[in-house]
């Protein structure tokens, strides 16, 4: 019962990931990627200025260790933050 359950699971797939999202060696081992407004606000590396909202990049299905699974991560904290939106 559960291997059915995980065949049905990984047959599903993720959505396709978001357009809008910061370039990155991920994109090719991650899907259904999409940004989301930060857990908590972030007063560094300038947001106000750039108009950027959206910080946090989650994807619902990242290739690690054999299996989909969900990844999170707070991009404002990325010291080539910016680099990725250009």
């Amino acid at each position: 019962m559960f291997s059915a359950r995980v065949k049905r699971n990984l047959g599903m797939g993720p959505k396709p990931n978001s357009k809008n999202i910061p370039k990155g060696d991920y994109v090719s081992s991650c899907g259904g990627c999409k940004l989301h407004d930060p857990h908590t606000p972030s007063y560094y590396h300038g947001l106000d200025s750039t108009g950027i909202k959206k910080t946090r990049l989650k994807c619902t299905h990242c290739e690690t260790g054999g299996y989909p699974r969900v990844s999170e991560l707070e991009i404002s904290n990325c010291y080539d933050f910016h680099e990725g939106f250009k």
